[in-house]
This record gives structure tokens, sequence and C-alpha cells, in this order.
């Protein structure tokens, strides 16, 4: 366990110190760095002069103010971002699922998302933040976000990863309206309702997997017709 947090602390420390997360924070932080190190040492070149008295014998020390500036805020600056690349080390990585599984529970089928922590055992939340149309409006609007439901525990939406062991939570189900028809519902830990698909629609599922670093998926449902729907992993919809 230590050994996997070390390997992560290191590679979130390089990042949060000097690398960042995105090219614009690369050059932001390098440059900064570069300025600390060697712009403030050749804007500020006056010398500091202090006396030390060591057994009964006097000593003259002289030290740049630029160079010891920029060497307090170095050290603070790696203090800083260690302490927040530890913290973050302890959270374990998470496998999640590209593709939603169809779980068939009587006449209906549950559309289920795949989630497995490494390393150690994980909390976690996946909420729903929308439901649009193919033309971008939102369905059922002023309903979400809402946490979905964890597989095999109603109503619970705390989703408790044992590492190495897959869990599992409901996105949405196809549930029969009457003989011959389904519609696709939202499964909230806490409420779902039917969003009266008509054959030819599409409902696109946003999804956000809560973590170190929030995880978001696109899912679209299109009925197919009165008995099918088809789920499979997809992006925003782009409206022509």
């Amino acid at each position: 366990m230590l050994w996997w947090r070390f390997r992560d602390f290191i590679s979130l420390w390089w990042r949060l110190f000097a690398w960042g997360q995105s090219r614009t924070a690369k050059v932001i932080k390098v440059l900064g760095l570069v300025f600390t190190a060697i712009g403030i040492p050749a804007l500020l070149n006056s010398n500091l002069s202090f006396n030390l008295l060591l057994n009964e014998t006097p000593h003259v020390y002289t030290v740049s103010v630029g160079k010891l500036i920029a060497g307090v805020l170095l050290v603070a600056w790696a203090l800083i971002t260690g302490a927040l690349a530890w913290e973050r080390s302890g959270v374990p990585e998470l496998t999640i699922e590209d593709e939603l599984v169809a779980d068939r529970i009587g006449a209906n089928t549950s559309f289920r998302l795949g989630i497995t922590a490494k390393q150690k055992d994980f909390e976690t939340a996946v909420r729903l933040l929308e439901i649009l149309d193919e033309k971008c409006v939102p369905i059922l609007p002023g309903r979400f976000p809402i946490e979905l439901e964890w597989t095999h525990h109603p109503t619970q939406g705390k989703v408790e990863l044992k590492a190495g062991i897959k869990e599992s939570v409901s996105v949405a189900m196809m549930k029969r309206i009457s003989l011959g028809d389904y519609d696709l519902c939202y499964t909230g830990a806490r409420h779902g309702d039917r969003l009266n698909l008509k054959v030819g629609d599409k409902a696109y599922y946003h999804v956000r997997i809560e973590h170190r670093k929030p995880t978001e998926r696109w899912f679209c449902f299109e009925k197919l017709d009165n008995i099918t729907i088809e789920a499979k992993r997809s992006g925003p919809p782009t409206p022509a």
C-alpha cells in the first residue's frame, strides 16, 4: 500500500509543483519557477550581512537578498504542493466501465455501470447530472442532479467499494408500461421517473463518478421499437 501511494505521490507532486494538468498550466508553472529561481535574484542583487559569534569568535556571513527570497519561495511552494499531493495520493484509482451492462429483471431490463477501486477501499457516489434529447434540450428539467442507486442496495446512493471487487450502479431501466410497450426510466437512489420516449427518440444521460478528479460519462439510449431500447457510450448530443 505504501509503495503505490509513494509512486502516486511523486507523480502528483511533480504535476502540482512544476508540470500541471494542461498545456497552459505547464507554461505558467515553468515560467513562474524560472522567474523565481533566476529572475528574482537578478532583480534583487543586493547583499545582506549578519554576524554570528561562535566559540567567542565572530563570523561574518553575506547572503544575496534575491537568492534568499527565491529559496524561501521555492521551499514554501514545494512544501505546499507536497502536502496536497500526499493528501490526494491516498485516494485509489478507479476502473470505470466504458459500456453499460444490461441486466434483465423479470419483464424489465436494468442498465448498470461497473466500477472497481484499485489498491484500497473507497467510498464514492455516481450522479446523474442531466438528461438531454437530440437537440440538447433537457428532458424532465429541474430534477437533476441526483445520486444513482447502488446495485443491490435499494435507495442507497453512496457506493462502498472494496479493493479489487467490482460494484455497479443502476443508471437507467427499460420498464414495461403495458403489453408490447416499454419506456425508459432513470433510477435515482431516492426517486425515478419515466421519460415517455417515442420510437426513434434518443435520450443522452450525463453521468459523473465522484473521485479525486471526477470522471464523466455520456450514454445514449435510443428507442428502436416498442419493445427495444439500445444503450451505448457516446458524447454529448450535437444538434445540426
